[in-house]
């Protein structure tokens, strides 16, 4: 399903696309396993480009040659960027997702329709949104059904969060103006809009990813769920699927600087953003792996709702008591 189009300007790298890492600091959250993965992925998106086994061997020597020179210090989140840059670079103006992730959004549209009116009726519409949202961070929407996605969404409605900053999350946005929204992948974005939807009485702005980075929302999937109807879209100015903070672009810094609330989607945008320490910042995601799991303290697989600061609390006093019963 590959075809030609052109790439939207708008969410260029403020690099160069492919260029390497910008930050030398490595992230607080991940090991050498993060890197891995991130080779492993690129190794399965190269499967979706024309199958041309000269290039696609040009990107893995790329990836393996950033890896030898750098990879006892670069951060995964650098090291992810750069990856997709040389994808771009060795497929210039080649973007084969888009009918996959259309077909991602249509199915995600159409359980979306039937679950409008299937709200608990002891929840209210914010946590039912919030719920909704979280459910489409741990959803295979290339694979999935329509059944499976109401099943997925049904069961995670009311079940026990391994996290659950919900409550937190809510009285933050109660006394907001500005949110700040970062997307994760095509499908998950419709759920995104429902969510943001049940916030009311704020100011969102949603940051979009680069039109190269894979399964990953972009400008395009954004128009197509209408996703202006309901806050502002902005590229983040990053070649990876995931928002970079020293990578933002003008636009949405300028939102991050002003947002009282950050909402984020996905694991990938946590290790982007865990080493700031910010107070404003909430994830919802599936815990992908041990590494991230262990940084939260909970399982693998697990759903949370979970601000990092509060939860690095959270941990801390578990250890202060801990310490005290040993004592």
């Amino acid at each position: 399903m590959a075809g030609v189009v052109v790439m939207d300007t708008e969410c260029r790298d403020e690099a160069s696309v492919g260029a390497t890492a910008g930050s030398m600091v490595e992230s607080e959250i991940g090991d050498y396993h993060c890197l891995g993965c991130v080779c492993k992925s690129i190794e399965t998106l190269l499967e979706v480009f024309p199958p041309n086994d000269g290039i696609r061997r040009a990107v893995m020597a790329d990836v393996a040659g950033l890896y030898a020179e750098r990879g006892g210090s670069i951060a995964s989140t650098d090291f992810r960027r750069s990856a997709y840059g040389f994808i771009a670079n060795h497929f210039p103006r080649v973007l084969p997702f888009w009918a996959y992730k259309r077909a991602m959004n249509d199915r995600a549209l159409e359980a979306y329709s039937l679950l409008k009116p299937r709200r608990v009726s002891s929840m209210n519409a914010f946590t039912y949104g919030l719920r909704t949202a979280l459910a489409g961070a741990g959803i295979d929407f290339r694979q999935s059904t329509v059944a499976d996605i109401l099943l997925e969404v049904d069961s995670l409605v009311t079940a026990e969060l391994a996290i659950d900053h919900g409550e937190l999350l809510q009285r933050r946005l109660g006394r907001s103006k500005q949110v700040l929204y970062l997307a994760n992948n095509a499908g998950e974005i419709v759920f995104d809009r429902f969510f943001i939807k049940s916030m009311g009485g704020v100011d969102v702005s949603y940051v979009v990813n680069c039109a190269y980075a894979g399964y990953a929302a972009s400008g395009q999937d954004a128009d197509y769920v209408d996703m202006r109807g309901v806050a502002k879209v902005l590229a983040n100015g990053c070649s990876a699927p995931s928002t970079i903070p020293e990578r933002l672009s003008a636009r949405a810094m300028e939102a991050f600087e002003r947002a009282d609330v950050i909402v984020a989607k996905g694991a990938a945008n946590l290790e982007s953003f865990y080493a700031l320490h910010d107070e404003r910042f909430f994830v919802l995601m599936r815990v992908p792996c041990a590494v991230v799991g262990a940084a939260l303290g909970c399982a693998e697989g697990r759903y949370v709702v979970v601000n990092p600061e509060e939860r690095l609390r959270e941990l801390a006093n578990r250890g202060t008591e801990r310490g005290n019963c040993k004592a």
